[in-house]
């Protein structure tokens, strides 16, 4: 498996794909997801994080997992396909927005006054 470790946040914008022999990991005060981001590997993010339905959100394919550690108002949306994997944690006033589709497994620990929605 590939790392890669993101440092700034124009790094990360360069980004549209994570194959699946890659890991990529950032962690930074604030994150913002421009694109719809394809994760086929494993993502790893950790700060507040925006994203929102407007072409701006995470699709999970195949065995990929994402590890996303959310704080502030931090805004996720995440579509899951296949048996993709997603552990969110969630801290202050998160808003987290899960679609899951086929036999994504999701597990959620929230923390404050978050929230979250699964749509399966």
């Amino acid at each position: 498996m590939k790392k890669i470790i993101i440092k700034t946040q124009e790094e990360f914008d360069k980004i549209k794909e994570i194959k699946a022999d890659e890991e990529v990991v950032f962690g930074s005060e604030r994150i913002v997801i421009n694109c719809v981001l394809r994760v086929f590997g494993i993502l790893r993010l950790t700060g507040e994080i925006d994203s929102s339905w407007n072409n701006r959100y995470i699709i999970s394919y195949g065995s990929s997992q994402n590890h996303i550690k959310n704080y502030g108002s931090s805004r996720n949306h995440i579509k899951s396909w296949s048996s993709s994997q997603n552990h969110i944690e969630s801290w202050d006033s998160s808003q987290n927005h899960i679609e899951s589709y086929g036999s994504s497994q999701n597990h959620i620990e929230s923390y404050g006054s978050s929230q979250n929605h699964i749509k399966s």
